[in-house]
């Protein structure tokens, strides 16, 4: 990632003061008052101010002299200084809690529509799994995460469910979500040493956070092995 940052300064004029003596043309005149400051950014937008200078200029000769900070924020109490180099930083604050707070209603929503998936659960539901820590799932036990589907696809007798996991699983959760959205998941079983889960078992697995989502769709019966 390029990493854009520096410094930079500019002027902030306040407004004019009432007519007074120019100690630098003798003239009585009216003075006007700006504020110079710098500030640091990173990405031009996070932003703040690292320092404040004010002055005031005759408008008679045009010379500029000092002003006190404290004489300034008495007659001119609203900051002129632009919004996004004094509080920049809080708009990219605002904008990372916007994508955190996005991003956390959707995660809620997910589970919870999750939960009530696995409270009632029908046949050809489709979970989305790391199947490295499902047993028996066809899948390498214990190592680097698989992502893929476990499918229910038959209810038995004693309440437990025979389940097909996909044919292919991804190393990332987005290329298994890819290939859903685009019909490319294909569901197995071996029919000699199939897996069985009951419901305790899937709750145990969402709890667990090896099932991480669910979709009801409908699949093609998948194949025996």
């Amino acid at each position: 990632m390029l990493l854009v940052w520096g410094s930079g300064g500019g002027r902030a004029v306040l407004g004019e003061l009432p007519e007074e003596h120019c100690d630098a043309c003798g003239e009585k005149s009216i003075a006007t008052a700006f504020v110079e400051y710098k500030y640091w950014h990173l990405w031009y937008l996070f932003s703040f101010l690292v320092g404040r200078k004010y002055f005031k200029t005759c408008t008679a000769c045009g010379s500029t002299v000092p002003y006190d900070k404290t004489e300034a924020k008495l007659h001119f109490p609203k900051d002129t200084v632009p919004f996004i180099r004094k509080k920049g930083w809080l708009v990219v604050a605002l904008l990372i809690f916007s994508f955190v707070f996005v991003g956390a209603v959707g995660s809620w929503r997910n589970r919870a529509a999750l939960s009530s998936m696995i409270a009632e659960p029908k046949m050809m539901d489709l979970y989305y799994a790391d199947l490295s820590k499902v047993e028996n799932s066809g899948y390498r036990q214990g190592g680097p995460s698989v992502y893929g589907i476990m499918a229910l696809i038959e209810e038995r007798d004693d309440g437990t469910f025979l389940v097909a996991t996909s044919t292919q699983a991804y190393a990332k959760k987005s290329q298994l979500e890819k290939e859903v959205k685009n019909d490319s998941i294909h569901c197995t079983y071996d029919d000699e040493d199939p897996l069985i889960c009951s419901r305790e078992q899937l709750e145990n697995l969402v709890k667990g956070k090896i099932i991480y989502d669910g979709k009801r769709l409908s699949l093609e019966p998948p194949a025996r092995e």
